[in-house]
C-alpha cells in the first residue's frame, strides 16, 4: 500500500558500506545504482538525490545485482537479485544456493515492500548481471541469458532463454524499443543478436558472427541497437559491428609501439579498385588488459571504454552505414586475432571496426579521440549524459563519481567538470 510522503524527502538510512557488491548505470544514465549486500541506492546523476531504495530485512539474504531504467517517477520499473545460503545438510553435504529476483515500480518511498510488482525463484549456479527494459526483465547466468515477463495468465515466465558461453557470459540490450540483445554464443568469440518481435511474442535471430578468435571481455549495445560493440579477453582490441548483418563499419589505422607486433593485411591493387578499405591488426605484449565497461553515447557518435589501466577512453564511431564496404578475405592465421579466424558463423563474413590505442604502455594514444586518466586497479563503469552533450559520466567500486567533457574537434585530455563520492554522501 503507498504511503503519502511530502516530496521534500531526504536520503533515509541505511547508508552504503564498503564494499560494494554491484555498481552500474541506469539504462538511460540518469542515476546510479550502488549495492553493498544489504541495501540498493538508486541516485540521481545530477542531484545525487535518492530515487530509489532497496533493503533487505531478512538477514540470510544478501543482494547479488540490481537495475532499473528510471524513466520517471509513475513509469520507472527497479529489480533486485538476492541470494540465500542455506545452512549445510546434515549428512555432510555442501550448502545450497538459491536466487530471487523482486521487480516493482518504485514510488516517493521506494521501498520494494511497498509497492512489489512480483518476485520469481531462479535456478542458477551464479547471477552475473540483470536488466530491465519495459515489461522484460534480462538475467545474465552462468551458460544462459533469461528473459522474464508477464505471459497471458499474469504470472512470471520465462518468456525467452538463449544458451551462451560458460566461461565468461555476457549480454547487453539497446535502451529503444524494440528490444535487441548481444550475447556470447556458445562458441568462444562468438556474438548473437537478437530482437524483439512484437508480432512473433518472442525474440528473433538477426546475426551470429565471430568477433574474435578468443573469449569475448566485453560486449554493448548502442541505445538504438544498430550497433554492437566488442572487446577481446584480451583487453587490447575494440571492434564494432553493424548489428544487422555484422558488416563492416568503418576502419581506422593506427601504429604501434615496438613491444606489439604488427599484423596487417592489404587488399591488392584490383580489389581496392572495388575496395578501399583494409585493415590493421594489433597485438601487445604479454600483459593483459580487463576492459571493465562500454557505452555507447545516445546518438551512437561516440564509444566509451574503462579497463583496469585506470584510463577512460572515448572513440569516435562517426559511421555512415549506406557506405560500408564489404569484408576483407582472412589471413588465415591461429594466431590472429581476426574475428574471422577459424570457421564463419554466418554465410557472409563479418567484418569490423576496431580501436587500438587504450592499454598505456603498448600502443600510441592517438587511437583514441579523448581520454581521462585515473587510479589504476579500480573497476570503473562508464556511460554518456542522456542531455548534456559530449559528456561522459564515470563511477567507480570505490564509490567516485566524476562528470568528464570532452572536444568532439580537438579531442586529448577530458576536462573533470565534478567529483562526488557516493559512500559518503549524508
Amino acid at each position: 500500500m503507498a504511503s503519502s510522503v511530502a516530496r521534500t524527502w531526504t536520503r533515509p538510512a541505511p547508508t552504503l558500506s564498503h564494499p560494494l557488491v554491484y555498481l552500474s548505470f541506469s539504462h538511460d544514465a540518469s542515476c546510479v545504482i550502488a549495492a553493498d549486500a544489504s541495501t540498493v541506492h538508486w541516485l540521481s546523476c545530477d542531484t545525487f538525490a535518492l530515487r530509489g531504495l532497496y533493503q533487505e530485512r531478512h538477514a540470510s539474504r544478501a543482494v547479488v545485482a540490481a537495475c532499473g531504467d528510471m524513466l520517471n517517477e509513475k513509469a520507472s520499473t527497479c529489480a533486485v537479485v538476492t541470494t540465500t545460503r542455506a545452512a549445510a545438510r546434515p549428512s555432510g553435504g555442501s550448502e545450497t544456493t538459491t536466487f530471487a529476483i523482486r521487480r516493482w515500480r518504485p514510488g516517493y518511498l521506494n521501498y520494494h515492500w511497498r509497492y512489489d510488482e512480483w518476485a520469481a525463484d531462479i535456478e542458477a549456479v551464479e547471477v552475473r548481471a540483470i536488466g530491465v527494459r519495459g515489461d522484460k526483465t534480462f538475467l545474465v547466468l552462468d551458460g544462459r541469458v533469461d528473459v522474464y515477463g508477464l505471459a497471458g495468465d499474469g504470472r512470471v515466465h520465462v518468456l525467452h532463454r538463449v544458451e551462451t558461453c560458460s566461461a565468461r557470459p555476457l549480454c547487453a540490450a539497446s535502451r529503444a524499443a524494440p528490444v535487441a540483445i548481444a550475447y556470447t554464443g556458445s562458441e568462444v568469440g562468438e556474438v548473437r543478436v537478437e530482437r524483439w518481435a512484437a508480432a512473433a511474442g518472442g525474440f528473433a535471430p538477426l546475426s551470429s558472427f565471430r568477433a574474435h578468435s578468443s573469449r569475448l571481455g566485453c560486449v554493448a549495445v548502442s541505445w538504438d541497437g544498430r550497433f554492437v560493440a566488442t572487446a577481446s579477453f584480451k583487453g587490447t582490441i575494440v571492434r564494432v559491428f553493424h548489428a544487422a548483418d555484422g558488416m563492416l563499419l568503418r576502419e581506422s589505422s593506427t601504429h604501434c609501439l615496438k613491444d606489439s607486433i604488427l599484423k596487417m593485411a592489404i587488399a591488392s591493387e584490383s580489389h581496392q579498385a572495388h575496395c578501399s578499405c583494409r585493415w590493421m591488426q594489433l597485438r601487445r605484449g604479454a600483459d593483459r588488459a580487463d576492459v571493465y565497461s562500454m557505452a555507447f553515447s545516445p546518438d551512437s557518435k561516440w564509444l566509451a571504454v574503462s579497463s583496469d589501466k585506470g584510463t577512460i577512453h572515448v572513440f569516435s564511431v562517426n559511421v555512415d552505414v549506406s557506405s560500408s564496404s564489404p569484408a576483407q578475405e582472412d589471413i588465415h592465421n591461429p594466431d590472429s586475432d581476426s574475428p574471422n579466424a577459424g570457421s564463419a558463423l554466418n554465410a557472409k563474413q563479418p567484418s569490423w571496426y576496431f580501436f587500438s590505442g587504450f592499454v598505456p604502455g603498448y600502443f600510441r594514444q592517438d587511437g583514441s579521440l579523448a581520454k581521462f586518466r585515473l587510479r589504476e586497479g579500480v573497476k570503473y563503469v562508464v556511460a554518456f549524459s542522456h542531455h548534456e552533450p559530449n559528456t561522459v559520466l564515470v563511477i567507480g567500486m570505490d564509490g567516485s563519481f566524476y562528470r568528464c567533457e570532452f572536444d568532439p574537434v580537438k579531442g586529448s585530455d577530458m576536462k573533470q567538470v565534478e567529483y562526488r563520492n557516493f559512500m559518503k554522501m549524508k
